[in-house]
């Protein structure tokens, strides 16, 4: 998508709303993501793709899946008016309920949601509540509050306006009473302020869905006026973070939060150092889009590339919390990890002579990569010498040579015959080891059962 373009520009932005378009359902960040790389700081992705909608005169059906149901705590933080679409479908089936009661509860939510200028927000759950032909009255809910055009065109009622939506010719005035009026007039609420593209704020319908991607067309096509609904799957937020040459997208958890134990994981950090060592996540000055390619810059010119100067850091660099969560992180923004080692046990591990005479235990998916974080250290392949490498013994060994080996002697048959994905990252950490310190580490053939180099 906009191969060639600047992601900043409006040519990216056009041809990333194409390729939307060309799909069963939009797929956009909550907040920010490499998705949609030109969003500014205040917005959200989840906001500008409703706008979008809103614009085609569609209504949004939001598609989440997440574990903690982001999208009920969005609309829950912002005072919606909530119809919950599965306990209609279960009152009505166990008689707690008359349809005629269910429906004069979404009349009341519905006419709340027009006079203060609330989102309606249907919570279908993972239900496929029928409101095509069953729960639907044109005096209570009609099937016009799923038409965008019909909610859309409220606005020429709005407050301050001279007209009254009571008996007017709209479709939703049916479902006005004398109590609901004030001074005998009724007006649904939009703000004054200049609209956002052209969209004024204030009442809309929003509905959310629990069912999959795979799920949700053949449930709700018969429930649901699905020609007038615009489907939107939510991705989490991501950002990017960079540890000399390496870097890595991270997903964030809702409130911009990631775990320690997350990054850990790809950037060998507990491996490498020791003690209580601080580790710190600084805003890089420009912002990176998360989704562009990553071009691996051989830590020791391997392609041909140096590794580069980090950029200039931004503000005060964000540590882990008691709970081992870094909070208050950006969407769609780079940050670079930031070490501070712990320097009395990085001596007196150094004095001991490290953990060479423990036992090898299985290598951790970070712990492969630690050779490469130490070799990223040099800038250049010019400065490889015999002598005067980090980690290295007398007799040319390292601890990660010795690690290697052990595992890679451990495989079984089966995994170096079907090079498990196991196998290939032991043979690739093997592969740069041998770069790194001119093969000293023992990792020739006769540690790979069966088969040959």
């Amino acid at each position: 998508m906009g191969d060639g373009l600047d992601p900043a520009s409006p040519e990216y932005e056009e041809a990333f709303w194409q390729e939307q378009e060309a799909a069963p359902y939009w797929t956009v960040p909550i907040a920010h993501g490499g998705e949609m790389p030109w969003l500014k700081y205040h917005e959200r992705g989840l906001l500008v793709a409703i706008q979008r909608a809103h614009q085609l005169g569609r209504t949004v059906l939001l598609i989440d899946t997440s574990d903690d149901a982001v999208v009920d705590t969005f609309y829950t933080y912002n005072a919606a008016l909530t119809i919950e679409a599965k306990r209609m479908v279960l009152d009505v089936a166990r008689k707690s309920a008359t349809l005629d009661e269910t429906l004069e509860q979404c009349r009341v939510q519905l006419v709340n949601a027009m006079r203060f200028g609330k989102t309606l927000y249907v919570r279908l759950a993972d239900s496929a509540c029928d409101f095509a032909n069953t729960f639907n009255a044109d005096d209570k809910f009609p099937p016009s509050v799923f038409d965008r055009k019909a909610v859309a065109s409220l606005e020429d009622y709005k407050e301050g306006s001279a007209n009254n939506l009571f008996h007017a010719s709209h479709p939703l005035s049916a479902v006005l009473r004398e109590h609901d009026l004030s001074q005998g007039i009724f007006q649904p609420r939009f703000s004054h302020k200049a609209a956002v593209d052209g969209i004024s704020l204030g009442f809309e319908v929003v509905l959310c869905t629990r069912f999959s991607t795979d799920e949700f067309e053949s449930f709700l096509h018969s429930s649901l006026p699905m020609s007038l609904l615009q489907p939107i799957k939510l991705l989490p937020s991501s950002i990017r973070l960079k540890y000399h040459a390496y870097d890595r997208v991270f997903e964030l958890e809702p409130g911009g939060a990631l775990s320690f134990e997350a990054v850990d994981e790809h950037f060998s950090l507990s491996f490498v150092f020791k003690g209580d060592f601080r580790v710190s996540l600084f805003l890089e000055q420009k912002v990176t889009n998360p989704a562009a390619p990553k071009v691996a810059k051989g830590p020791l010119g391997l392609r041909g590339s140096a590794v580069p100067a980090p950029p200039e850091r931004v503000g005060t660099g964000i540590q882990k919390d008691r709970t081992g969560k870094f909070h208050g992180l950006r969407g769609g923004m780079c940050y670079q990890v930031a070490v501070e080692e712990d320097e009395a046990a990085e001596a007196a591990a150094r004095a001991s002579g490290g953990a060479a005479s423990s036992p090898a235990a299985r290598l951790s998916a970070a712990a492969l990569a630690s050779t490469a974080c130490m070799a990223s250290k040099l800038t250049t392949a010019k400065k490889l010498s015999s002598a005067g490498l980090p980690g290295r013994s007398e007799d040319g060994s390292t601890r990660t040579s010795a690690l290697l080996a052990a595992e890679l002697q451990s495989l079984s048959t089966t995994d170096v015959e079907e090079r498990s994905e196991r196998y290939r990252a032991l043979r690739e950490a093997s592969d740069l080891q041998d770069v790194v310190f001119g093969g000293g580490g023992g990792m020739g053939g006769g540690c790979r059962r069966g088969e040959g180099a």
